[in-house]
């Protein structure tokens, strides 16, 4: 027999060894008709063997197993291996194997570097042992481990671990277009519920809309935090929701970032088409890893009807011990965290936090703020061609007689202040995104040319809510001021309430305010992931006391409209403090006694927000549906205690074109109410023309005071707008409320004769 045969016999049975001692260690957790491992680590220091590469797959149906594996072995003599699995975090089994109980030619084994490419037969007493739970329990996290031990000696020679993967996933592109898909059709619907004059129902579903997509956009914030360990079926979980902050390949674009980086000085990285000769772990599998399964199944004879969904496991999953510690340190010998250094070919490139989400996006990492700057910019694009395509075709529409010319008529008025008012909301929903995206690219670097361009973006974006937040704010303060409610400005203007009203809607009037600290929020949150990815346990501390902070404000104030709502955004609140706990766990900020409560929070962590996710998107679904079929689905919502509603009808009475308008014209016996309206370009009050109706040429006399404060708006009793009869002493008011028969002080008895009103002083 050659030396260069017995070498590689050796080879493959050592190999052999090894996946025996794998699948005896996962007989108790792993057991499914498939099961492999991509990566064989080096769990201590100076260890006599060493993988470069190292590939499994077995199927329990034919009981055969595929290896590909390239290594070095410096072991020498008879040895024992001591096997551990770790499943969960938990130490299921030990067990010591002498390696000459197995085979012959591995007492003794000889040194040597061998690649490894064969098929061989697993014993059926082996295969039988695996039991089917692993079939039902995607992301499994089991990892072995097996220590190499020199006959007659207690200290280990080599030591390796292995990730266990049964490639199930609850990564799917289906969850993410699912909820990209109901995220759009909630956001048509309540675009034409608010063209068609349904305003309550427009802004139920719209502030709903954005709590769920910020939700959405909060578990992908926190996925990518740079923690010590996150678990497998976690991080395939954050994986579905990453579109949200623009995380999308495309691959023609890919290029032209990459050649954009290029030619503007910087030096782009090149991992993706050099992945089959750089080691590169992250918390989930190599890509390498299925690619070589796809080779192994087509081998096998294996690979029609077998789904294989990129990104499956972690491989630094390994255990709690040292292994781990030294792959995310950055003064290792074997790894690096830079994905620019020279001897990247030698070591193991570490990929955390942002750039595991990129590098698992198949996204490089110089192109990753690009990919969401470019995405962010082309959706406004769009946003502004599709309403302005629609005020084309209802013009054309009108002109042509294929619809009456009061059709949509606010919307054909007034279409510049819409474009402006959904931009303003666009800028609100994506200002996490860009936060995040544009303070790591400060950090990142990619060129010099992809940092100014990073803080352009962001200043004109955090500039626009700067000073539409300000704006809100003067005029709220300006109406408060004037009439004692905020609502009467905020609301009854036309031009006001289109331009900036998505900033503000989903909030009672009194507190329009919140709007300040919610952005304040997503600054703080989006900063602390940017600017934090050295640290994961600090990250994990601090976005922590944010999510506390923020959850005990939501509900000490309830600031939105209604209590549905506020249960609704206080509901998520409440999730993402609960998600932020998780992330402690993950930090290993209680060191490694608690690896089992991290995997177990691991667990929780997918099941806990995939049961939120659908529930939010079945209240999302209901509404719309809701809001379709109903002839008047305002009727499902209750009478905003803000009475904003009172002052929007004003702006509807102005127009003259309202259908109301004939219907509170029978209501009032045929008079039209006085109304004062607020022209916002010039600050000055001007009567309108309906309000001399009840004078003549007269103008109605000036308003000199204004009812509600905030005890009123926010009690159980919303307020009604009434009709100010002609000749009541001490003037007209605009309008004028009454809680009802049970408050003596707002009571208003309009009787026949019009004699006793009582308005508010």
């Amino acid at each position: 027999m050659s030396s260069r045969h017995f070498s590689k016999s050796v080879s493959t049975r050592l190999m052999a060894l090894l996946w025996a001692m794998l699948l005896f260690s996962a007989n108790t957790v792993a057991g499914s008709k498939l099961l492999g491992t991509s990566a064989l680590l080096s769990c201590m220091e100076n260890s006599q063997f060493q993988a470069k590469s190292f590939n499994v797959l077995f199927d329990g149906d034919q009981g055969v197993a595929n290896i590909s594996a390239s290594a070095i072995s410096n072991i020498d003599g008879n040895f024992t291996a001591r096997v551990q699995l770790i499943a969960y975090g938990i130490n299921v089994i030990t067990k010591d194997i002498n390696s000459c109980s197995v085979s012959k030619t591995l007492c003794p084994i000889a040194p040597g570097h061998f690649e490894v490419d064969t098929t061989f037969d697993i014993p059926k007493s082996v295969t039988k042992a695996i039991p089917g739970i692993a079939y039902t329990m995607p992301n499994l996290d089991g990892v072995v481990r097996v220590r190499v031990y020199q006959s007659n000696s207690s200290d280990p020679i080599a030591c390796v671990e292995a990730q266990l993967d049964n490639f199930k996933t609850v990564q799917t592109r289906w969850a993410s277009w699912g909820l990209f898909i109901a995220i759009i059709i909630g956001i048509i619907v309540a675009a034409v519920m608010s063209m068609l004059g349904h305003i309550s129902t427009a802004s139920h579903i719209t502030a709903n809309i954005v709590s769920l997509f910020s939700y959405f956009q909060s578990v992908a914030v926190i996925g990518m935090m740079a923690v010590y360990r996150l678990p497998p079926i976690a991080a395939a979980w954050v994986e579905n929701f990453v579109w949200t902050m623009g995380v999308i390949e495309t691959e023609f674009m890919q290029k032209i970032f990459t050649w954009y980086v290029r030619s503007t000085g910087g030096t782009p990285t090149n991992i993706l088409p050099n992945k089959q000769i750089i080691s590169i772990a992250v918390y989930r599998h190599r890509k390498r890893a299925l690619e070589m399964t796809a080779k192994v199944l087509r081998r096998l004879q294996l690979w029609k009807g077998v789904e294989f969904i990129r990104g499956l496991e972690p491989v630094q999953q390994v255990g709690k011990h040292e292994l781990t510690r030294r792959l995310v340190s950055t003064n290792s010998n074997y790894t690096t965290t830079n994905e620019k250094d020279p001897s990247l070919v030698n070591k193991t490139l570490v990929l955390q936090g942002i750039k595991r989400v990129a590098f698992m996006a198949n996204i490089e990492l110089t192109n990753l703020f690009l990919t969401s700057a470019v995405f962010f910019s082309f959706i406004g694009l769009l946003i502004v061609v599709l309403l302005g395509s629609l005020k084309l075709i209802l013009e054309l529409l009108v002109k042509t007689g294929s619809i009456s010319n009061e059709s949509f008529l606010p919307y054909r008025q007034q279409w510049h202040g819409y474009t402006r008012g959904v931009l303003y909301r666009y800028f609100l929903i994506s200002f996490t995104m860009l936060s995040v995206m544009c303070l790591w690219e400060f950090t990142n670097d990619s060129s010099i040319a992809t940092v100014i361009t990073a803080a352009v973006v962001y200043a004109v974006v955090a500039a626009s809510l700067l000073f539409a937040t300000t704006k809100v704010v003067l005029l709220a303060r300006k109406s408060t001021k004037m009439f004692q409610n905020p609502a009467y400005i905020l609301y009854g203007n036309n031009e006001i309430l289109n331009r900036w009203g998505f900033l503000y809607v989903q909030y009672r009037a009194t507190h329009y305010w919140f709007l300040m600290p919610f952005i304040g929020y997503i600054f703080v949150k989006s900063a602390v992931i940017a600017f934090g990815q050295a640290n994961g346990k600090v990250q994990a501390v601090l976005i922590f006391v944010v999510e506390l902070i923020y959850m005990v404000a939501l509900c000490w104030f309830k600031p939105y409209m209604d209590k549905k709502t506020n249960g609704f955004n206080i509901a998520i609140s409440v999730i993402c403090f609960v998600n932020s706990i998780f992330f402690l766990f993950f930090s290993q900020l209680f060191g490694e006694k608690a690896d089992v409560a991290a995997s177990i929070c691991g667990v929780v962590f997918f099941i806990l927000n995939a049961v939120v996710s659908l529930v939010l998107l079945i209240m999302i679904i209901v509404a719309c549906v809701w809001a379709v079929v109903r002839r008047e689905p305002d009727s499902r919502y209750q009478p905003m205690r803000d009475d904003r509603d009172a002052f929007m009808s004003d702006v509807g009475e102005k127009t003259g074109n309202n259908e109301l308008d004939a219907l509170a014209s029978t209501a009032r016996d045929g008079y039209r109410e006085s109304f004062v309206h607020y022209t916002h370009d010039n600050s000055s009050w001007a009567d309108d023309a309906a309000s001399r109706s009840l004078y003549g040429n007269e103008p109605e006399p000036a308003v000199t005071r204004y009812p509600t404060n905030d005890q009123n708006l926010d009690s159980d009793y919303p307020l009604y707008r009434h009709h100010q009869a002609a000749g009541a002493a001490g003037g007209l008011a605009p309008q004028s409320y009454s809680y009802g028969n049970d408050y003596s002080d707002g009571l208003l008895n309009d009787d026949n004769n019009n004699n006793n009103n009582h308005r508010y002083a």
